[in-house]
């Protein structure tokens, strides 16, 4: 909460913080749900596969933006 303070245009930290919990919650709501019909469909380790990739690949852009630092 603090990054996104100060990274908050002056005066626009509350509609800032609100946009997070709007996303935030959109995102408790789809996952499971998206997870859930590709499980029923495709199998468990469609599900375990492609949280896996969605992991790694958050790590590579983690990994990539440490190293322009």
């Amino acid at each position: 909460m603090t990054l996104l303070f100060n990274a908050s245009p002056k005066g626009r930290a509350g509609e800032a913080t609100g946009m997070r919990i709007t996303v935030n919650q959109i995102g408790h709501v789809t996952i499971p749900l998206l997870f859930g019909a590709l499980g029923s469909v495709a199998g468990f380790a469609a599900v375990f596969f492609s949280n896996a990739g969605f992991l790694a690949f958050g790590g590579y852009l983690s990994h990539r933006n440490l190293r322009r630092r």
